[in-house]
């Protein structure tokens, strides 16, 4: 069973962050935005906040609060997710001008998001759509971990364990990879300031990154064949295995 704040933090820092990453590997995503000058303010009552900042050709995705063109507020956990599952609306709090914006472009680009993270038809045949699907889906998850440790209720029995140390994983040739550092009770992404990792996670290509995240394989299998490579301190593994299948369950 789900936990619907859980789910709110999942959506706001593992599925939404994902517009960032859209906008940095899909083309048409990329060229769509710019243009754009503006900052949009996610708030959750009792839950998470972000923004999406869209400014020189980019969308930089940032937790909390701070200055915004248009403030978008959710009176509960419930309420955000049924808008990430496009069931319901947000309470424009600012920037009912900018109305225009958010039914037309940011709708274009949440499309394209669902697009590229839910594969439809022939659509896995295409190496280019493959690989943006393979990314996207694996920074989704990875940077959901950090949610699940934190605020679903068996995650935050799993992180009881004293396990400290920062865990990276990575898909081998991309340049993109997910650094959590991690403690008795805590559980958060890092950036590359942080230092080398104490344990390690590679999947060998996107192909058996592809085959893993969608599974089409289990991890067993995949480091038995050598698909994916783990080194370091194991402990800190032991949690990423209990924590991933409830990444899957929220997700799904």
């Amino acid at each position: 069973m789900s936990d619907q704040k859980a789910k709110a933090y999942i959506n706001m820092n593992g599925a939404l962050r994902a517009m960032e990453y859209l906008c940095e590997l899909d083309s048409e995503a990329k060229a769509f935005i710019k243009e754009f000058n503006i900052v949009i303010q996610f708030s959750v009552k009792n839950g998470p906040a972000a923004r999406l900042i869209f400014k020189d050709g980019r969308c930089v995705f940032e937790r909390g609060k701070g200055k915004s063109n248009i403030k978008l507020y959710f009176p509960s956990p419930g309420h955000f997710n049924k808008m990430m599952d496009g069931k319901a609306n947000p309470v424009i709090l600012k920037g009912f001008t900018k109305i225009g914006f958010l039914t037309k472009n940011f709708t274009y680009l949440s499309k394209r998001l669902e697009y590229f993270l839910k594969p439809a038809g022939e659509s896995m045949n295409q190496p280019v759509y493959k690989e943006i699907n393979t990314i996207l889906t694996f920074l989704t998850a990875f940077n959901s971990l950090a949610e699940i440790g934190m605020h679903d209720p068996i995650g935050q029995e799993i992180m009881r364990h004293d396990r400290k140390g920062v865990f990276c994983a990575s898909i081998a040739g991309t340049g993109y990879s997910v650094k959590l550092k991690m403690s008795k009770g805590q559980i958060a992404p890092v950036g590359s300031s942080e230092g080398a990792p104490e344990m390690h996670l590679d999947f060998k290509d996107i192909d058996k990154a592809n085959d893993l995240l969608n599974g089409k394989s289990d991890f067993i299998s995949a480091i038995g064949f050598g698909d994916v490579k783990i080194s370091g301190y194991m402990p800190l593994m032991q949690s990423v295995e209990l924590l991933v299948p409830r990444v899957a369950m929220y997700l799904k």
